[in-house]
């Protein structure tokens, strides 16, 4: 087989090692290794908080449920149909401001706001807080997380 004059040129200069050709290295000293990078440290895994004074889950809500927890459950009337915490009350996120005075007869005591995801009872809390409620808080992942989690509706 007939090998071009330039291959055998490139595969002979790629073989041959440190040479002449190499100027300022020596070729009795052996190959410098570069010494790897230190690597930076891992930022923090913050774990996830199961609750907060203005957040909780829905495993804490549950426990919370035996000892009467008040849940306002701010979906509309059709989402609420189709299943909810048992004993929550269904005043939706709209008409919470018009009905306020049914969310609590105790403005100390904690109210807890339910949605589907988390986003409509986020804003729950605010407008409670606003109202002058002492302890309204968000129930994280909402009645989605309730139900993935397999606990009953009604």
């Amino acid at each position: 087989m007939r090998r071009l004059p330039l291959v055998a040129s490139v595969i002979a200069a790629c073989t041959a090692g440190p040479g002449p050709a190499d100027p300022g290295v020596d070729p009795a000293s052996p190959p410098s290794v570069a010494a790897p990078a230190p690597e930076a440290p891992a930022p923090p895994v913050a774990a996830p908080a199961a609750s907060t004074p203005d957040r909780i889950d829905v495993a804490a809500l549950k426990a919370r449920l035996a000892t009467g927890a008040r849940v306002i459950d701010v979906r509309s009337p059709a989402e609420y149909a189709g299943g909810h915490v048992p004993g929550a009350v269904n005043i939706p996120i709209e008409q919470l401001d018009a009905l306020f005075s049914q969310v609590t007869t105790s403005p100390a005591e904690p109210v807890y706001f339910i949605c589907a995801v988390g986003g409509r009872s986020a804003r729950a809390v605010e407008i409670a807080r606003a109202r002058g409620l002492a302890a309204p808080v968000n129930v994280e992942g909402g009645t989605m997380a309730w139900v993935s989690a397999g606990y009953p509706v009604e």
